[in-house]
């Protein structure tokens, strides 16, 4: 059987349809306030533990904190992403103080995060609900209610990890992961293919919607390592194709740990369209 941790939350109960239309919204914006939902990241990292490791939030976050708080280095994809989106982030003041104050960071700029660094530590310190209740909490409710999202504390109360069992032809296999939203199409290919966890998510890979860095409005994504034939066929049936790049972050990324039960094995994968590395503790 194959298990996957999907840690996305609900929208704000306030924010429904009949709210939107009040105001002149009659579809849902690619960014901004209203496309916020309850965070439910920190929450499945202390799930996850809890189910399949062996080590606490409060050794887990310990690097991460330290880097944060003494700083890190922006990495080549890291500093695509803040030229590419130096507009959008000049447009919130407090994102322009938080990433620009020095210019646009280049590769290898070392970057300081104080904030983030006090609230790894409340997480440290408190676990998972020191993000959903108190000073981090309140600071979220307040910052999307003044931007017009009026998520509330007791959105952040609602939320519980929804742990999705992906059965159906997988239900007799012996393995398990903890995975994300790409997890269909790897296990897919690890399964059907018969590829190892890094090679299916190496594999090329295609997504289709609407993408705000795209001219195209609805379109078949595929990254260029697909075969021009394919391509070439979608075209043919009438879908409006973009070519991505080799590796692009905008497939999606997805990290896997395989469980080999009969061997006592662990096999580690990580996405080569992000910053990202498998790594055994």
């Amino acid at each position: 059987m194959a298990i996957a941790y999907n840690g996305s939350g609900r929208a704000s109960a306030e924010l429904n349809c009949a709210t939107l239309h009040e105001r002149g919204t009659t579809s849902m914006p690619e960014r901004g306030t209203y496309t916020v939902t309850v965070p439910g990241c920190v929450r499945s990292w202390e799930d996850v533990g809890r189910a399949h490791g062996t080590r606490g939030l409060d050794e887990l976050l310990e690097p991460a904190e330290r880097y944060a708080r003494d700083g890190f280095v922006a990495t080549d994809v890291t500093a695509e992403l803040f030229e590419r989106n130096e507009a959008l982030l000049r447009a919130d003041a407090d994102a322009a103080a938080l990433f620009l104050r020095g210019g646009i960071p280049r590769a290898g700029d070392l970057l300081h995060n104080s904030a983030l660094a006090a609230s790894l530590g409340a997480i440290r310190r408190k676990g998972a609900q020191a993000f959903y209740e108190g000073p981090i909490a309140d600071a979220i409710c307040a910052t999307l209610t003044a931007l017009g999202n009026p998520m509330r504390p007791s959105d952040l109360d609602w939320l519980h990890l929804a742990i999705e069992a992906f059965k159906e032809a997988y239900d007799a296999r012996d393995a398990r992961f903890a995975a994300t939203a790409d997890s269909r199409s790897v296990l897919h290919d690890i399964y059907e293919r018969g590829m190892t966890v890094q090679a299916a998510i190496d594999a090329p890979r295609f997504v289709y919607g609407r993408d705000s860095e795209s001219a195209y409005g609805d379109a078949v994504r595929v990254e260029s390592r697909f075969d021009a034939r394919l391509v070439a066929g979608l075209r043919a049936r009438g879908h409006v194709v973009e070519i991505l790049g080799a590796y692009d972050h905008r497939a999606g990324h997805a990290h896997a740990i395989a469980i080999d039960q009969a061997r006592g094995t662990l096999a580690g994968a990580s996405d080569p369209r992000a910053d990202s590395l498998a790594l055994g503790l």
